[in-house]
């Protein structure tokens, strides 16, 4: 007999679109998936679980009893784990970074600008370094610095 895979989050996902739109079809169009993807998710689900959750004649469709009480404890899971996918792609988006420039540049030219950008952005932190060339470089990314992603370095002049 093969081993059954253990129940996947978003067929947790498309339960929950398919209990609140009342309908696969629906469910399917908001997902941006197939039909047949959104009906193998539920089916896994029962298989899992041994019961079915909708009623199989029924339009709109309707939840049995262990379809109204998957949903019930499903709620909070799929509601944190959306909380936790907005978090993180705001964490991404504003985050902070570095800007390192000469002495006079930091002093008189870019608090200027930064306070402007700060204004759009107030969650994003900046830290300014101060620093010649060379140094501002080793200090600030160490040795290998031109194999890490991420580093953009313009030359002075």
């Amino acid at each position: 007999m093969g081993r059954q895979r253990p129940m996947e989050l978003r067929q947790l996902v498309s339960f929950c679109h398919v209990a609140r739109l009342r309908s696969v079809t629906k469910a399917a169009r908001e997902l941006e998936l197939g039909q047949p993807t959104v009906t193998t998710h539920l089916r896994k689900l029962e298989d899992e679980f041994g019961v079915t959750f909708f009623e199989s004649i029924k339009r709109p469709m309707r939840f049995t009893s262990e379809g109204a009480t998957l949903l019930d404890l499903v709620t909070p899971v799929i509601t944190s784990v959306n909380a936790l996918k907005t978090q993180m792609d705001y964490s991404e988006r504003w985050g902070s970074f570095v800007v390192g420039a000469y002495p006079y540049l930091v002093t008189y030219h870019l608090p200027r600008g930064i306070q402007r950008f700060q204004e759009n952005h107030a969650d994003v932190r900046i830290r300014l370094l101060a620093r010649s060339y060379y140094p501002l470089i080793h200090y600030s990314f160490g040795p290998g610095w031109r194999d890490r992603p991420g580093i953009l370095l313009l030359a002075p002049g």
